[in-house]
């Protein structure tokens, strides 16, 4: 039972997204340690701009989730037995 659907699944199996949730959680750590500031601040808004594109895939993420989850309840694949 899969909350993510098999696009989403596909997608994050490739190198290439995985390189990019590397390089974007790492601009996450820069960006909340603080050690980002001491960037030129080129080099600093350009963090940032990996990292806010991190966040929205994250939060993109959690938005498929959410759904998936509702589905599967709404469609009764989830059984609740009563013990006893």
């Amino acid at each position: 039972m899969e909350l993510l659907p098999g696009f989403i699944v596909d997608f994050e199996k490739k190198f290439y997204v995985k390189i990019t949730k590397f390089i974007g959680s790492m601009s996450m750590f820069f960006i909340i340690s603080g050690f980002a500031h001491k960037f030129n601040i080129l080099l600093y808004y350009f963090t940032f701009l990996i990292f806010l594109v991190y966040i929205l895939y994250q939060i993109l993420l959690a938005f498929y989730a959410i759904i998936g989850y509702i589905n599967i309840i709404k469609k009764g694949k989830i059984i609740v037995r009563k013990r006893n």
